[in-house]
């Protein structure tokens, strides 16, 4: 049975294009803070698409855009890479070429798990888990949906945690990298938004 928690906080407008960043507390729907999420630092990432999740318990997860040099502008623009640390583990997420075109569509594997997020029609993000290697569709589990928040609009994350427990064997998932990749996620996703805005004005604007 789904035991699903919504995890809320507000994004700063500028949080994905300035190097400074104010924290920002995670609260669960019972009012309690979970955590916070502030402006990480990762070798070979860019200083403005990085993002830490710091959980109340737990170590801390790190995702951030890998940086572009004069070789990669192309393919850091149509299909980027992210990076994922957690501790002394490190993993990396790639955009899904063809459907990152027109929508959010990223993919990879943390923790032994490979991840799928994809925008669904509503806008919203669904996030399902699945062992490595096992592409149908009846191994995917759904472990998180989302909505990113706009200029006055709180992000919601709905996590199930009972599946995510089982998933990374942890009692409480909260520190797990899994838990701290679905909360950062949402900055990727404002990340997409930008720079699909930016590709429309360079290729058809």
């Amino acid at each position: 049975m789904a035991e699903v928690t919504t995890y809320s906080f507000q994004e700063g407008l500028l949080d994905t294009v300035l190097g400074a960043m104010r924290p920002i507390e995670v609260v669960d729907d019972r009012g309690t803070v979970a955590g916070r999420i502030v402006r990480g630092e990762l070798d070979g990432c860019e200083r403005s698409g990085t993002f830490r999740y710091e959980p109340a318990g737990g170590a801390p997860t790190e995702v951030g855009v890998r940086r572009m040099t004069a070789r990669t502008v192309l393919g850091r623009l149509l299909r980027p890479t992210y990076v994922v640390t957690h501790g002394e583990e490190r993993w990396e997420l790639k955009d899904l070429p063809g459907e990152n075109i027109l929508c959010f569509a990223l993919a990879g594997e943390v923790a032994g798990l490979r991840l799928d997020a994809r925008e669904d029609w509503d806008g919203s993000i669904e996030v399902v888990a699945r062992e490595p290697g096992d592409r149908s569709k009846r191994g995917a589990r759904r472990v998180c949906r989302f909505n990113s928040g706009d200029l006055l609009v709180r992000t919601a994350v709905r996590v199930d945690e009972a599946l995510l427990g089982r998933l990374c064997d942890a009692p409480d998932p909260r520190g797990t990298a899994l838990f701290g990749v679905l909360v950062l996620l949402p900055f990727l996703h404002r990340v997409y938004r930008q720079e699909s805005s930016l590709i429309d004005e360079l290729f058809f604007g």
